[in-house]
This record gives C-alpha cells, structure tokens and sequence, in this order.
C-alpha cells in the first residue's frame, strides 16, 4: 500500500471514529446523574439533535465535495466538529446543548460521503472494498470507546458528562493538522472540476441513477431505524432484555460495540471474496432474527447471545456496506452528492428511531419494538435484493452526466 494511501485510510478511519464517539456519546451522556433535567419530549429532542444536524450536513457538504472539491471539504467538515464540541462542553443549558450537537452532526454528516469518497478515489480496485470498510471500523470503535469512557468517566461527579466529550475535541485537533497534508482526489481533478454537471442533485433521480438512488438511500434508512433506535437509547432497551440498574444497561451496549467490530472484522476479511450484496443481506437477516429473539428473553445467556447476533450481523454487513457501496454506485461528479442524499435519508431513518421508540416503549413496552424492527430489517432485504447491484469486481463510475 502506497503511504499516501495508507494515510488517507488512517485518517479517514480516525474521522469516523470521531464520528461514532460523538454520536453514541450521548448513551451515557444522558444517564449521567449531574446531566439536565429532561423529560420525555426534551430526551427525545437531546438525543437526536447531532442526528437531525446530521441530516443536513450529509447532503450539502457531501455535495459541496463535488463543486469544490474532496480534499477542501476534507479539511473544513472537521472544523465543526471542534467549534461545536467545545461549545458542548461549556454549555449553560440544556438549549446550548441542543444547539451544539445540531451543528456538531453538521459535520458528522459531512465527513461520511467526504472520507469514503476520498478513500474509494484514491484505492485500487482490488483492494477498494477493504479499504473503504476500515471507515466502518473506525466507527464502531468510537462507538465502543464513547461507552468505556462513559463507564470511567461517569463517577467523576455532576460533571462528568461534560469530560465524557472532550476526547473528541482532542482527536479532531490532531486530525485537522494531519488533514492538511493531503493531495487532491485525481478523479476529482480530471472528471469532475470545472463540469457544469458537478453536484447536480437532480442527476441522482435521472433514469440512470434513480434505481442506485432507491438503493442507498432504501437499505441505509432502514437500517439506521433499527442501529439507532438500540443505541441511543441501550438503557431502556437493555432493560427489556432483562439488563437492569444503573450500569449494566451501558455494559450491554459496550458489549454490542465489541459484537459490531467482530462482524466489522469478518466483513473486511469477507468483503473481497463473498460480495457486497451476499454480506449486506446476511447482515439484515441476522439483524431480523436477532430482532425477533429478543421479544423471549429465557435467561441472561439468552439476551447476550441475542446481542452478539445483532452486532455481528449489523457490523458485517449494513454498519460497512453504509462507507463501501455510495462511492461505488455512483459517477464522479455526483459521488459525494449521491454519498451525502443517502446519509441523509439514513439519518431521517435515525431519527424516526430516535424520535417514535420512547414513545412506543412507554406505552407498550420493548417487545412491538424488536417485532417492528424485525420487520424493517426484513424489508430492507428485499430492497438490497431487488434494487442491488454487485460493485466487488466494477471500478468506480466515472462516465460523465449529460
């Protein structure tokens, strides 16, 4: 691998690693004792605030990338997750708070289609899937580190939610800087600077590219209702697995992240050889029957074999396949466009999650929420099934729009 590449990777994955801790932080973040007080609807609203900043930042940075540039985009997305991440830190109020995370997800949302499109540019072929599925391991261990810090961090007094987001702060710190060393994507540079059609949004609803649009946008919305829904709020659904008191809710979901990077490590290995589409699949049926499991909770034995199966199966396929199959489906110059449309429709998904399951789970309790996230996981098998197309042997799309 040549070091540029290698660099790229490194810190591409360092960036969606920030990218998970910032967004999963909030787990333990609102369970702090010393946090604001919340009720049902201010809970809700905390906790999808950097998701629906996310739903916006996805698109129109994904699609500046094209206009002005991958590594432009690459070096400016970051500069939020500092700005907002210190303001987060000092907030006042639970409004300042709110605030924060909106603009921090801002620049979450940005960085997916920017770091996956700059890593599948610069790979080769042949290595290009495991390339780009590094991303998806970067994440998942932010997810995992933003619970380990949530557990040490969370005895430090009425506080210590404030230290549990300071790590990223000082992780984007020394991105920024290492950022700034990068090269501009060639493919950029030849195909797409200087094109009138560069980031065109409605290219991605031409006859070309409407079935790769429904594709993208279709399995990682389904899949963000369900990976959000359990992660945000793994307390109350932790519960409903037979997980109860203060910190064996935030131990399950460490466990789940350390399940997530097993199925993210099988699927790097497993990419090159089974196909993007074989893996996404197997991961929405493991996710379906783990779903389904979960409404007969037998024993504790039987709850940690169902949260082994939900990580493995979303980290082996959906939780890689969400960097891998974006840069893959679509041409140049709406890569990033296209990357960011569907980031953001996965993350209107998040927020149907986040938003619909405390509501459901006070009136009913967690068993209609794995059925129903069973069923999702089952739909979205049929759209990776019927709208899918195999990238593993392709090189990227790089045919210019008329």
């Amino acid at each position: 691998m040549k070091p540029l590449l290698r660099n790229i990777i490194l810190i591409s994955s360092l960036s969606t690693f920030i990218d998970g801790y910032n967004l999963l932080v909030i787990t333990p973040v609102l369970r702090t004792p010393g946090f604001f007080a919340t009720n049902a609807i201010t809970l809700s609203i905390t906790a999808s605030s950097a998701i629906i900043g996310n739903f916006l930042g996805a698109l129109l940075l994904g699609n500046l990338s094209d206009r002005l540039g991958r590594k432009y985009m690459f070096l400016w997305d970051i500069v939020f997750f500092i700005i907002f991440g210190i303001v987060g830190i000092f907030s006042t109020s639970l409004l300042m708070l709110v605030v924060s995370r909106f603009f921090l997800g801002i620049g979450i949302g940005g960085d997916y289609p920017i770091s996956s499109t700059m890593v599948s540019e610069f790979s080769p072929q042949s290595g290009r899937g495991r390339n780009v599925a590094l991303l998806g391991f970067g994440w998942t261990m932010g997810f995992a580190v933003s619970m380990i810090f949530g557990v040490l961090l969370s005895s430090y007094g009425a506080q210590s939610w404030r230290y549990m987001l300071v790590p990223p702060v000082i992780f984007s710190a020394v991105v920024i800087i290492m950022r700034n060393s990068f090269y501009e994507s060639e493919i950029w540079k030849s195909v797409v600077k200087g094109k009138k059609s560069a980031g065109k949004i409605r290219a991605l609803f031409s006859p070309a590219l409407i079935r790769a649009t429904m594709f993208i946008a279709g399995f990682w919305f389904l899949f963000d209702v369900v990976q959000y829904g359990i992660l945000v709020y793994a307390p109350s659904v932790m519960a409903g697995l037979g997980f109860t008191g203060h910190e064996q809710p935030v131990y399950a979901s460490l466990f789940i992240a350390v399940a997530e990077l097993i199925g993210v490590s099988a699927g790097i290995y497993l990419i090159g050889t089974i196909g993007r589409k074989t893996l996404l699949i197997a991961g929405f049926v493991g996710i379906s029957i783990a779903m389904f499991m979960a409404v007969f909770h037998y024993s504790a034995l039987f709850s940690i074999l169902v949260i082994m199966l939900f990580g493995i199966s979303a980290g082996i396929g959906p939780g890689i396949m969400e960097f891998v199959l974006p840069p893959e489906n679509f041409p140049a110059e709406v890569r990033g466009t296209g990357a960011g449309f569907g980031n953001t429709m996965s993350r209107l998904g998040a927020a149907v999650g986040v938003l619909i399951q405390p509501i459901i789970i006070a009136a009913y309790g967690t068993s209609p929420v794995f059925i129903g996230y069973s069923f999702v996981a089952i739909i979205a098998i049929v759209v990776v099934a019927k709208l899918g197309t195999e990238t593993a042997h392709s090189e990227l799309p790089s045919t210019v729009i008329n």
